[in-house]
């Protein structure tokens, strides 16, 4: 639990460097992070997706297109992780990814990457990443998301609620 307080405020500290600032490229520290989260337990990788998450909030804009893409891939196998902390922490992440992007592109990625059903053995788990991703970005850029269809949205939910895991 110690290590895990120790984590955040790391990733507090660090949040706060990145909006000092903003207007240099966060480039390295994104692919430092993605490649330091292929390694790492499930609390360390959760620790870091938050602070990219934060990073991309704060400054995603300075992001490279490519850094971009291979951090979507990363993300969106996270959220297949079996820890909850880490699909959770991805999630949020790849919702503050998203809106970097287009309408369209935002669109695409709802579509394609969080509208479709949970398939396999644990299925379930992959819905409830979508889940957080959903509610991430209606909390936090509720905006666009209305932007790219609000039936999406309604949509999606009403499907999550008939899910029989859920029932």
């Amino acid at each position: 639990e110690s290590t895990r307080v120790v984590r955040e405020r790391a990733a507090e500290a660090l949040t706060h460097i990145i909006m000092l600032q903003r207007d240099r490229r966060i480039d390295p520290l994104l692919t430092e992070l993605t490649t330091a989260a292929k390694g790492a337990d499930a609390s360390i990788r959760a620790a870091i997706f938050s602070t990219v998450q934060c990073a991309l909030h704060n400054a995603g804009a300075t992001a490279s297109d490519p850094i971009k893409k291979s951090l979507k891939e990363t993300l969106k196998e996270a959220l297949r992780d079996e820890a909850e902390e880490v699909r959770a922490a991805a999630a949020k992440a790849l919702a503050s990814l998203a809106v970097l992007g287009s309408n369209e592109d935002l669109a695409a990625l709802v579509s394609a990457d969080v509208l479709p059903a949970g398939t396999g053995a644990n299925g379930w788990q992959l819905d409830h990443a979508r889940a957080v991703v959903m509610d991430s970005l209606a909390w936090l850029y509720g905006d666009r998301l209305l932007q790219i269809g609000s039936s999406l949205y309604v949509d999606t939910l009403a499907r999550w609620i008939k899910h029989e895991h859920y029932a």
